[in-house]
Parts: C-alpha cells; sequence; structure tokens
C-alpha cells in the first residue's frame, strides 16, 4: 500500500473511532492540491518541468489517469470553511475541472510553447475524480478553473 496510502486509511479509521464521541468532526481528503511554491517533486511541477525540458510524459492508457485538481487558493479557503462546520462529516476537497494527465500536459505545452512529448502506456487501473458534490453544499465550489491555477504556478515557476 505504500507510507501516503496507508495514512491515508488510518486517517479514515481514526475518523471513524473519534467521530461518535464528538459533536464536530470533519475528515477532508484533499485531491491533487497545486500551486506556485509547491516541490518539485509534486505532479504538477513536474509535468510542467517535463513540458519544459522537452522529456517524455508517461500516459497509462489513452490519455493518462484522470482527476481533478484544487488550486491552492480554493483548498485554503475550503479547509478554512470546514473547520467552521458542525455535526459529523467527510468532504472531499478537489477541483471543479476534470482533467487527464494529457490535458495538463497540452495546457502546459500551450501556455510555454512546446508541444509536449507522450508515450503512451497499458491502461490505468483508475481514475482519481473525487465527488465534489458534498464540497459544493458545505463549503462551496473552487474558483479557480485548472487552467488558471496552472498558468499562475508556471508563472512562478518562471520568476527567478
Amino acid at each position: 500500500m505504500g507510507f501516503y496510502l496507508a495514512t491515508k486509511a488510518s486517517a479514515e479509521l481514526l475518523f471513524e473511532s473519534y467521530a461518535a464521541a464528538f459533536a464536530a468532526a470533519v475528515l477532508v481528503r484533499p485531491y491533487f492540491i497545486f500551486g506556485p511554491g509547491q516541490r518539485s517533486d509534486m505532479l504538477i511541477p513536474r509535468l510542467i518541468a517535463s513540458v519544459m525540458a522537452g522529456r517524455p510524459i508517461q500516459l497509462q492508457g489513452q490519455h493518462g489517469v484522470r482527476m481533478n485538481p484544487i488550486y491552492i487558493e480554493d483548498a485554503a479557503a475550503a479547509l478554512v470553511r470546514a473547520v467552521a462546520l458542525e455535526g459529523r462529516r467527510a468532504i472531499d476537497i478537489a477541483g471543479r475541472d476534470v482533467v487527464s494527465i494529457e490535458d495538463i500536459a497540452v495546457a502546459i505545452g500551450r501556455r510555454v510553447g512546446r508541444e509536449p512529448v507522450v508515450e503512451r502506456q497499458p491502461p490505468a487501473p483508475s481514475n482519481y475524480v473525487a465527488d465534489t458534490s458534498n464540497m459544493r453544499a458545505t463549503l462551496g465550489e473552487a474558483m479557480t478553473s485548472f487552467e488558471d491555477g496552472l498558468f499562475r504556478t508556471i508563472a512562478a515557476m518562471s520568476r527567478p
């Protein structure tokens, strides 16, 4: 399972154990937060660096894994609102736009003026698209489109 997934599964188990004992217990599940200042080994900065350098991007299946990344400012705003919630609930925190790895690479290429190099691999076992209906109903929708957040991230990476 790996350390990352094991900690997520452990948090879910702890939430279930503690939620019954407290009047307010909110579990948030952030999906692919990105933005300026993010570590270079994270997904979006890695894809930006690969497209800019002309390195191939591996796509699992026809277009790559699909997800709905959320821009850092929208994720922070949702987390602030989540702290004030009453009751027990679990909320996926994700962006409004569902994109594939290929969509991301093409958007990066458009912004930096370089065609992405892609290599297609066998299909991925699953996608990582969050159900944002609970987030929209309780915390509001993410305001930043994926492309706007991506452009802000690229601009920040291009500054000295």
